[in-house]
This record gives structure tokens, sequence and C-alpha cells, in this order.
């Protein structure tokens, strides 16, 4: 996702959670792993792979997003926990244009840019339990009555509750929240 923060305050919010100072800056897995300015494809998927080679919880994430008319959005998430205890975290999802009505510096539009974040809570569950969220996105009040369904993505990750202090850009600390889990969807219409 692509959090444009001088064109978004819920990508500015986002950002100030990492407490990022430079531009670009890539974080992978909820801050894990995260570089700063223009660095090669190698060392973005390097970054991705460390990422994934480490240990998560064992949590299936499932989604939907059904485009409702009126630039309204019903997502549903269910979050099953497979293992044999508790599971204490959160979950964060994100509205997101595939093709952005916003350009970069060099006129070309961002891809995946997030345009809200509407769900950001904590996530209890029980020993092999699982819990389904509904939330219904109303663009036009988030000031996005004009998207076009065919061009939004929904992305939701899960993440545990137990936080990690990580350095950042010019040696900035930032509290951490590894991802266990992600899903994304096509909004439908």
């Amino acid at each position: 996702m692509s959090l444009v923060s001088n064109k978004n305050d819920a990508a500015k919010d986002r950002l100030i959670h990492y407490r990022t100072v430079a531009v670009p800056t890539v974080y992978s897995d909820g801050g894990f792993k995260n570089i700063t300015g223009a660095v090669s494809e190698m060392q973005y998927r390097s970054m991705i792979t460390q990422s994934g080679a480490r240990d998560v919880r064992d949590l299936q994430v499932t989604m939907t997003a059904t485009g409702e008319g009126s630039a309204k959005i019903k997502i549903t998430i269910t979050i099953k926990n497979n293992e044999s205890r508790f599971y204490l975290g959160g979950i964060l999802t994100y509205i997101n244009e595939i093709v952005s009505r916003w350009n970069d510096a060099s006129g070309n539009p961002y891809h995946y840019a997030t345009i809200d974040i509407p769900i950001k809570r904590p996530l209890v569950l029980f020993p092999k339990g699982e819990k389904t969220i509904t939330y219904t996105w109303d663009g036009s009040v988030a000031g996005f009555s004009d998207i076009s369904y065919d061009n939004v993505m929904v992305i939701a990750c899960v993440c545990h509750w137990k936080p990690h202090k990580q350095i950042g850009y010019n040696d900035m600390e930032f509290t951490a929240f590894y991802v266990d889990q992600t899903a994304g969807t096509l909004v439908s219409s």
C-alpha cells in the first residue's frame, strides 16, 4: 500500500505511528523491516523474504468487499485462530485505489494508495475460535464519493499485540506490531 501522507489524513496518521521523517520509506510486516530512500528491487525482495521467513501465529483470514452503491463498500472479515491458545492482537483494514487519483513527483499515479483505514481495533480470539467483523464504509462521508469500485482493493492486516522497538531512518525508534496474517480482495459490485 502507498501511504500518500501529503494527500490523505489516514495515511498521514499511519506514518506518524511509524515516526516517518523521510520519503520514500517502505515498511514490511508491520515494521519488522524498513528501508528508506531509493533502493534496488533486490533490496525490496530481500526485505520481503526476511519478513516471510518469520514465525507467525496460525490464523486464517477471509474477506469480502461488496460495493453497495453511493460509494459504500460492505466489508466482511472472518479471522479464525487455528491454535489451542488465545490470540491477542489488532486488525486494520486499508481501502486502496489501485491506480490512484494522486500523482507522484514525476506526474505518475501512485499504485494501491490508501484512501482510508476504516477498521482499526483490538482483536481477541479464543483457542480454535473465530470472529467475524462486518463494516460498511461510506466513501461519501470519507470524502471519496467518486470512487470506482473496479479500482478499489481492500486489504486487512492482523497484527500481534506484542510491541517491538525498531529503528527507522536516522536511528529514529518506532513501535512495530508484526503482522501474523493478511487478506486482500477486490470490490465486487
